[in-house]
């Protein structure tokens, strides 16, 4: 019935042994442990956290407008991102320099609802014109505005 206690007491004895031998290097001499204790280690050294403010609403820092493919009928608009969208985008097409969101009168507006698309092919109007793609945060704001590219 107590066959089990023999190999456990043995276990014991070892652990013990290792402990002492690990807890007093001087029965060995003057040489250090083999493995050094947690508390003689320097602190991990990790990057600082962004603090919440230091993103914009749309968790998106900036945006690269490019266009290529370009007819006299239509241009595809390529655009990269420094971070990660919570929402869609705006096409944001005018006559005028520097496209906003909302448009102005006369401006156009072509709004992408999904985050993760990076292309969108523009249908080209006769007159000159400027691009800029923004994030957009709800029906009446954007944020976030691209680089703004002109097509003639």
């Amino acid at each position: 019935m107590r066959a089990w206690l023999f190999p456990f007491s043995i276990l014991i004895i070892v652990l013990i042994s290792l402990a002492a031998i690990y807890f007093h290097p001087e029965f060995f001499g003057s040489s250090p442990p083999l493995i050094t204790p947690l508390a003689a280690l320097p602190p991990p050294s990790l990057p600082p956290l962004p603090s919440p403010t230091s993103l914009p609403p749309s968790g998106v820092t900036a945006i690269t407008l490019s266009a290529a493919d370009i007819s006299t009928s239509s241009a595809r608009l390529l655009w990269t991102l420094d971070g990660y969208p919570n929402s869609g985008f705006a096409v944001l097409v005018s006559t005028a320099s520097a496209p906003l969101y909302p448009p102005r009168p006369g401006d156009s507006v072509f709004t992408l609802p999904d985050p993760t698309t990076r292309t969108y092919t523009l249908h080209r109007p006769a007159v000159p014109f400027y691009i800029r793609i923004c994030v957009l945060l709800s029906s009446a704001t954007c944020d976030t505005y691209s680089n703004q590219i002109s097509l003639p």
